[in-house]
């Protein structure tokens, strides 16, 4: 619980710095550092599950039917040079009244590949 609120805590001094969706993503990185977060890290730390949990199907993220997370699985895919297989989407604090979204990309090891933060306006 002490790291949600920790977590929340930094995002939401982030916000205060800077409203740059890349500032707010970098924030994420050094939170969930990629290669040595897992999955039930993540959980464990935001408290919860994720709003949205999408496995890659078998033919690939463009047999996907949510093309918005499989543009964004593609895109990491292609940033990193990993192929991404689980996306997951959780909705976050932002600042005092606002809201996020905080996308965190797997490996098959269900290690962080990489994050995301997302106005939940977009």
């Amino acid at each position: 619980m002490r790291l949600r609120w920790a977590a929340f805590a930094m995002l939401a001094l982030a916000a205060c710095r800077s409203t740059s969706v890349e500032h707010r993503t970098q924030g994420l990185r050094e939170l969930y550092p990629a290669d040595t977060t897992t999955r039930a890290d993540v959980r464990t730390s935001l408290g919860g599950g994720p709003i949205l949990s999408v496995t890659r199907p078998e033919a690939g993220w463009e047999s996907c039917s949510d093309v918005d997370v499989a543009n964004r699985a593609d895109d990491v895919a292609m940033e990193t040079g990993r192929q991404v297989e689980l996306v997951e989407r959780y909705i976050l604090p932002d600042g005092l009244f606002g809201l996020c979204y905080c996308w965190f990309f797997y490996d098959e090891d269900d290690r962080v590949v990489d994050v995301a933060w997302q106005y939940c306006s977009d």
